[in-house]
């Protein structure tokens, strides 16, 4: 059977890989304490330490590997990078880094029972009857392994489901801007 259904307009995708320095990233996130909030901390059930220290230099080799996935050369600059802390029962409601081209999240562990990341897709909005006929899905769960990190376009919505683990599980996340996509060599 010939397929006639075309999909247009995709506006969500994300990047996946074991950063290549995930050791380092590793222990330095392990070793972050929950300390000062973050502006925006008092909406969530997490709490959060914002990382005062440039680690710029620290992303870069990930950076560097997101730039060979896209395919383009790009200058990058960080701003407010901070390290999440969930505790049992703490979760993350669904929102976006609108304010940001890209964003990354890196997960130093990950164990049964730890809450999961997800997409939402804010644009579903079909009726219930094409929500019937075809197979759409509204969230999305990527599979994370220890030292993953991920990229994607701060449109996305995007939150973490409720911990169900006794251990504290923390992730490293940081908006990006792009400041120059270098012109292609032929």
């Amino acid at each position: 059977m010939i397929q006639s259904q075309n999909n247009i307009f995709s506006q969500s995708f994300y990047w996946k890989f074991q950063a290549p320095n995930k050791e380092e990233l590793s222990t330095f996130v392990l070793a972050q304490e929950s300390g000062d909030p973050v502006p925006w901390g008092n909406l969530c059930s997490v709490k959060m330490t914002q990382i005062l220290d440039d680690i710029l230099p620290m992303m870069q080799p990930s950076i560097n590997k997101f730039c060979e996935e896209v395919d383009q050369r790009m200058l990058m600059s960080m701003n407010r990078p901070w390290v999440s802390h969930y505790e049992k029962g703490d979760y993350q409601e669904p929102h976006d880094h609108n304010d940001c081209d890209v964003v990354g999240v890196f997960f130093p562990e990950y164990l049964e029972g730890y809450s999961q990341f997800y997409f939402l897709d804010r644009h579903v909005d079909l009726s219930s009857v094409w929500k019937r006929v075809l197979p759409t899905e509204q969230t999305h769960i990527p599979k994370i392994e220890a030292g993953d990190i991920i990229f994607f376009p701060g449109h996305m919505l995007h939150g973490v489901s409720s911990h169900k683990h006794d251990n504290i599980r923390k992730t490293l996340s940081c908006n990006f801007w792009v400041k120059q996509i270098a012109p292609k060599l032929l």
